[in-house]
């Protein structure tokens, strides 16, 4: 996945690159805002799960699997959008 972001992210970046527009900059904005949001409450949970049934207890070793998953494909999609928005 990482090899396939960096490359899209090498090809567009010999492209010309348009300054953002304003609705753009809003857009990236809330989108890191929201990314953040869900990492805090994904991470709120971690922390209750491990002090409800213990820090090496399955489920909770799995949530933080998925967790951190889920946190990178938030960051990736915040990243491509960010790319995207800079090319148009």
């Amino acid at each position: 996945m990482k090899h396939i972001l960096l490359a899209g992210i090498l090809m567009c970046s010999t492209a010309a690159f348009a300054e953002e527009t304003t609705a753009e900059k809003v857009n990236t904005g809330l989108n890191k805002a929201g990314s953040k949001m869900n990492k805090a409450g994904r991470d709120a949970s971690e922390k209750f799960c491990d002090s409800t049934k213990g820090k090496n207890d399955a489920s909770c070793l799995a949530k933080k699997a998925k967790n951190a998953v889920k946190n990178g494909v938030d960051s990736a999609k915040d990243k491509g959008s960010e790319v995207k928005d800079k090319v148009d």
